[in-house]
């Protein structure tokens, strides 16, 4: 009795946006590298340094340029080059990566997944440095900024079928958020006042976290670095919103 062969299904490609071979070389050699020089120029200039009347912190290098002995070099470079590899594996865990198929896409960064099916994708566009994705009621699925140019990125979500707009088509609706903005939701100021908070202190965790609060209450955030602008999504609003075949037809 002869045995059908099994009928395997590839799985479907996918593409990832992000830093390219050549640039995560450059950082895993390069971060080392410049703690390295770092370590071995601390130990003779840390005295002239220490002496700079704009320094404002020179305790450490008073230290360094007390010890007099041969290791401190050593010492110095290898803690050096071990705090560079350090902040070569904190941007690699940090940067944007964006993985597109035919199905859906991901953005992941560090410890955080976020997904988007194609089914639900209304238009793919650029907002700045950040790309967007938004569904049918306006609402945002997807922002962040992408490591590789805008080209690359357009070239990859077009070559997946995603429909990609040369322009923002709700720049003109953002408006500059002040706590005694009057037409927001319930509860809605009181996130602002805390991503407010969160811009402060480089928070970039809690800024996430208010911007989802906001979105479940059909906000969008857009910010121009610490300024906090918003307009409203939903199924109220798709009555206003440009279509992508309007768009497109208008950019023409």
């Amino acid at each position: 009795m002869q045995h059908q062969p099994r009928a395997t299904t590839s799985p479907k490609p996918t593409t990832t946006i992000g830093l390219t071979r050549f640039d995560k070389a450059l950082v895993l050699i390069g971060a080392p590298l410049i703690g390295l020089l770092l370590g071995w120029v601390l130990p003779p200039g840390s005295d002239w340094i220490s002496n700079l009347p704009w320094m404002p912190v020179r305790g450490p290098f008073n230290l360094i340029a007390s010890w007099d002995a041969r290791w401190v070099p050593l010492l110095l470079m290898t803690v050096c080059v071990v705090a560079g590899l350090v902040v070569a594996l904190l941007i690699f865990d940090t940067v944007l990566e964006i993985d597109v198929d035919d199905e859906q896409v991901t953005f992941r960064s560090g410890d955080r997944h976020e997904r988007a099916l194609r089914r639900d994708v209304q238009a793919v566009f650029y907002d700045g440095k950040q790309v967007v994705l938004v569904d049918p009621a306006d609402r945002e699925l997807l922002r962040g900024e992408p490591e590789r140019k805008r080209a690359y990125v357009e070239a990859v979500f077009r070559q997946y079928g995603y429909p990609w707009l040369d322009d923002d088509p709700y720049a003109s609706q953002f408006t500059r958020w002040d706590p005694d903005t009057v037409d927001l939701p319930p509860g809605a100021n009181a996130l602002f006042a805390a991503r407010a908070l969160a811009h402060r202190k480089h928070a970039e965790d809690d800024l996430h976290e208010f911007r989802a609060a906001l979105a479940a209450l059909d906000v969008v955030v857009r910010d121009a670095g610490k300024t906090q602008f918003w307009r409203r999504s939903g199924e109220s609003m798709t009555a206003t919103r440009p279509s992508v075949a309007e768009v497109n037809e208008a950019a023409r």
